[in-house]
């Protein structure tokens, strides 16, 4: 495939195609055009900035270098990091961007006399407007074991750092020695909220008893004021972790896969210790979760139906306990279903 610039570059060629400004909306929707085009600079540059950032991150995810390369399941996947992020309104907008991205890749390849047309973002209803933009997108045990195994150097620790802390990839990237404190009795993972560290630069803390032998490694005779990785970028880490996966012969999920293999392995650590307080097995926990899940993907209220409100609190204060440690704080009801739903 060709070289086409940039994928910013691709973003503007793409959007410069429908372009309609000073075009009457109503006369549009006399000739059967309905809303399409961009009819305004103010709606050009917003498509713009939200197109850059999708094809930025699909890139630095997945290694494409054309926008014609994206498939649904990078789009499905970036409206669900975003939903963690934003409010459901500007969701909404970023969807519309991008199906105004489609439109004009479209365009192109319409003018370019291809007989190609993409439906990799509208095909099917908007996902922003559903209860299942998010899918399971961890990965068990065994095929961790295998990504690690095919990683070296700084790259394969950040990744493994991720794995045992649910840190983002920005995190991860720019984590500093002296955020990892180890005490006699602690041990944990501090960021005091430093812009351009946590997302909106919020203070948070992550408890890694379990890892203090490893960290201790980890950060052994370095300078607290250094980079942890500091001789890895974000793209090393990506592309080191992507061609992991292929190595692996698995399926592309994105480095964000390492929160959610995070989240689902603590749920139901923390389920065993939930069960065992109330004299249950951890199945019952189990069950709960995912009838939660189920209420509210079908717009339920979450204990729709729930008789054992023991069980349900429990489980809901369970579930919390992982949001949480992922940085997101307690009853974040849509944050359920896209890290703890299957």
């Amino acid at each position: 495939m060709a070289k086409r610039g940039s994928v910013t570059y691709q973003c503007v060629t793409a959007l410069q195609s429908i372009v309609k400004f000073g075009h009457s909306k109503r006369e549009a929707k006399f000739k059967g055009e309905g809303n399409k085009g961009l009819r305004s600079i103010k709606h050009m540059k917003n498509c713009l900035g939200d197109a850059v950032k999708f094809s930025k991150w699909c890139r630095e995810e997945y290694g494409i270098d054309d926008i014609r390369q994206i498939d649904r399941s990078m789009y499905e996947e970036y409206l669900e990091t975003r939903q963690e992020e934003v409010t459901k309104g500007t969701l909404g907008n970023i969807e519309t961007s991008l199906r105004k991205l489609e439109e004009g890749i479209t365009q192109q390849l319409k003018d370019e006399g291809a007989e190609l047309e993409l439906d990799f973002f509208s095909s099917g209803g908007r996902l922003s407007e559903g209860k299942n933009v998010a899918k399971d997108r961890s990965y068990s045990l065994e095929e961790k074991d295998s990504i690690l195994s095919k990683m070296t150097g700084q790259e394969r620790d950040a990744a493994e750092l991720s794995y045992r802390s649910g840190t983002r990839l920005r995190e991860t990237c720019t984590i500093k020695v002296k955020d990892i404190v180890i005490t006699r009795r602690q041990c944990y993972i501090e960021f005091k909220g430093d812009p351009g560290t946590t997302k909106a630069a919020r203070p948070r803390r992550i408890d890694m008893s379990k890892h203090r032998d490893w960290l201790k490694q980890l950060k052994e005779g370095r300078n607290p004021e250094e980079r942890l990785f500091k001789d890895m970028t974000r793209d090393s880490l990506t592309k080191a972790y992507r061609e992991a996966c292929e190595e692996s012969e698995l399926e592309l999920k994105g480095f964000h896969s390492t929160r959610h293999t995070y989240a689902r392995e603590n749920f139901e650590e923390y389920a065993k210790e939930t069960a065992k307080e109330l004299g249950i097995e951890p199945e019952r926990i189990l069950e709960m979760r995912d009838t939660i899940i189920d209420n509210i993907r079908a717009g339920e209220r979450r204990d729709y139906g729930v008789e054992d409100r023991e069980l349900y609190k429990s489980t809901i204060e369970t579930m919390d306990r992982v949001m949480d440690q992922l940085g997101h704080g307690v009853n974040r009801t849509e944050l359920y279903v896209v890290y703890l739903g299957r």
